[in-house]
């Protein structure tokens, strides 16, 4: 059966300490699964996020001007 080993039955009743075969797993094996960064929408801006260097600094200013100088960069 594909590899699977020791999956018992999905029994009404019957799931609670069973080893159940996960319904997408064949997918995610053959690589046929999609995850979220496989997908692109017309449209869709990507998100960088920059964590401080400094914990619990407190933030003075934010300064956007060369971040929004790099093309492709947009302001929301």
């Amino acid at each position: 059966m594909h590899g699977i080993a020791s999956v018992e039955p999905d029994l009404p009743g019957k799931a609670c300490g069973s080893s159940l075969q996960s319904p997408v797993a064949e997918s995610i094996v053959s690589g046929r699964a999609r995850y979220t960064m496989d997908f692109a929408l017309e449209g869709m801006l990507h998100l960088k996020v920059l964590r401080s260097v400094h914990a619990h600094a407190k933030i003075l200013a934010i300064r956007k001007d060369k971040a929004l100088a790099v093309p492709g960069v947009q302001e929301r």
